[in-house]
Formats: structure tokens, sequence, C-alpha cells
């Protein structure tokens, strides 16, 4: 029996929606919020909906717009699924396929093991139902072995053909706090540049009477969950950055570097275990000196290289907190153990005249 041809019309549209990714994802998340957010709560106001007699209706634009975002959805998960059925995608779209396949099933197992860290520390710090394990890894060698394999894979994502980076031109660190044990922080990597009285208070104020505060401790002020600033030297004329002993200036002494950072959170049921925050920082030279690749940039580092590390930078950190606290627990039964043990006084040999006394 002869092979069906590809369809050539699936093919294009498999192939653009492979080329324009994020198109079709906008696309894909405006139709779940034109059916559940714009029709359901704004159609009157928008003048979609018109009220008659026997109900609501929607107009004809209304009823364009659903029937547009209905085929090009349809459309688009029918020729992804004809795509990989036909094996249309090319050798490295097929790679990249499958490295993205991987790359999920690695975080499953990750978020897996995450979580059940996550129940074993609720579990013994706030349900107090069981004993903190013995915890037989090294964590804070861990913590930085992936601080240094960020490091490599950023080098890899700032290369470009003018720029250069070698290994000491960008530092990682990681910064943790177990919030119900004490508010002091402590560094999971090796410690570089201002210490942590330093980075948590405020030098003085600026001309408009505001705090002059540090990166870091902006980041934990707001809300927000990153800072990211390709110039120091505008960080500090904002009032978000402190100057160390590394940074560069160059002839005119504008700082050289750039910094980023990102905050991360570990709790259950609102009771918040522990907090880090992740500091990538360049003293010689910016990530990057080209304007147009910035907002790329920015979100390459967050959403492709810390997001992949973050759920290996939480599982560590919760090994971590969970050694404190088996050493917390053995420290309090060594205490008890001493308390309960009953020094004896040394037998005192019986005096001479009063044993005489007693033989007569």
């Amino acid at each position: 029996m002869p092979q069906k041809k590809d369809s050539k019309f699936m093919m294009w549209c498999a192939k653009v929606q492979e080329k324009h990714w994020i198109i079709n994802l906008v696309l894909v998340r405006l139709s779940l919020l034109w059916y559940s957010l714009i029709l359901a709560y704004l159609g009157e106001e928008l003048k979609l909906i018109k009220l008659t007699e026997t109900g609501k209706k929607l107009t004809v634009l209304a009823w364009a717009i659903t029937i547009g975002l209905t085929v090009v959805v349809t459309l688009s998960e029918l020729s992804k699924l004809y795509a990989d059925r036909r094996r249309v995608y090319p050798p490295e779209v097929s790679g990249y396929a499958l490295l993205n396949t991987l790359r999920g099933s690695i975080e499953n197992v990750c978020e897996s093991k995450y979580n059940t860290l996550v129940a074993k520390i609720h579990a013994v710090k706030t349900e107090r139902k069981e004993s903190a394990p013995i915890i037989i890894s090294n964590p804070p060698k861990q913590l930085q072995g992936i601080a240094n394999e960020i490091t490599q894979c950023l080098l890899y994502l700032l290369r470009d053909d003018e720029t250069r980076w070698r290994a000491g031109d960008l530092y990682v660190s990681i910064a943790y706090q177990f919030p119900l044990e004490s508010e002091d922080w402590h560094w999971a990597t090796e410690e570089h540049g201002l210490r942590f009285d330093e980075l948590l208070k405020s030098p003085g104020a600026d001309e408009n009477g505001n705090d002059i505060i540090s990166t870091f401790q902006y980041l934990l002020r707001g809300n927000r969950d990153n800072a990211f600033y390709i110039s120091k030297e505008k960080a500090k004329d904002e009032g978000h950055y402190i100057p160390d002993d590394l940074d560069q200036r160059d002839a005119k002494g504008h700082l050289l570097g750039s910094i980023a950072c990102y905050k991360g959170t570990i709790k259950k049921a609102d009771v918040t275990y522990i907090r880090y925050i992740l500091t990538i920082t360049s003293y010689s030279k910016p990530f990057t000196t080209d304007s147009k690749v910035i907002d790329n940039l920015r979100y390459n580092m967050k959403n492709e290289v810390i997001s992949d590390f973050s759920i290996r930078i939480a599982i560590e950190l919760c090994l971590l907190y969970l050694s404190q606290l088996r050493a917390d627990e053995d420290q309090k039964k060594d205490g008890q153990l001493l308390k309960g043990v009953v020094i004896a006084e040394p037998i005192k040999e019986p005096d001479k005249q009063t044993q005489e006394g007693k033989e007569r």
C-alpha cells in the first residue's frame, strides 16, 4: 500500500510555530483570556455582547474574533500533532524537541524530590510528627558546585563576537536564611564582596532623602522576585547599589559592571522555611554592550538558566536545613543526657580515730 504524502500546509504550519513560538504562545493564552475574562466579564462593556428579549447574544465582531481564535488554536494543536506523528521536523528540531523532553523529565524527578523534602521539613518543624533525618550528603559543597555550573552556563550565554568572557569575569553567589531559626543570612557559597552587615544596612541617604541600599536589600524590601541592572552605575544612581573594593571604573569614574539578583522562597502551608537570593555580578564589564539584546538577555538569564537551576538549589537548601535541624536535635539530646548524669562524690577513707572508736 503506497504511503500517503505529507500535507505541505500542515508541514508549513508546524514550521511556522517552531520559528515563531512566542506568537503561538500568546495566541493560545489570549484565547483562554478571551473566553474566561473578556467575554464573561467585559463583553457588555466592550459591546461584544448585546441584550435581547430572549437573552444575551454575541455581536458579529465577537463571533468573528471567537471563530478566528478557535480556528488558529485548533490548527496550531493539530499541526503540532501531525508534525510529531509524521516526523516532518528537520534533525536539529527533532534534537531540540528531545532535549526539551529530557529537560522536562529531569524537572519532574527533581520536583518530586523537592516536594518530599519540603513535606519532611513541615513534618519536623511544624507538625512535630517526625525527627529530622540524618543527612549524609554535603549540601554546602553541592551548592558551591551549582553556583560554578551556573557560571559556566552564563559564560556561554554572554559570549559574543566582540566580548570574551572568562570564569574570573563573572561571580555567582547564593545567600540563604532560615527565618524560623534566625533572621541572620549566611553564604552557601564563598563570601565575596560586601559583608552581610554592609549589604543589609544603608550607608546614608541620597539628595532626595531616600535610603541608599544594596541591590540585595532592594530585592528584599520589595515584592519583586528579581532585580536586573545592566549598569551598576545606573543602579548606584537610583540608590540600589553599594560599590565595593572589587568594582572597577572607567576613566570617568563610572562603574563598569552589571548585577542581577533573584529571590526564592521555600514554604508550605503559608509557612516560610527558607529564603534565598542568588546574585550574578560582573566587575570589569557589563553583561552586554548591545542595547538591542538587553531584554532578551534578561529573559534568558531568568527563564532559561536560573529557572532550571532553582529546583536544584531548593533541594540542597532543604537538605542543609534538615541537617541543621538534626544537629539541633542531637545537641538537645546531648544536653539532656548531661543534665541526667549524677556525679558521685569521691569515697573518703575513714578517719583512724573514728574507726578506733567504733571498734571499741
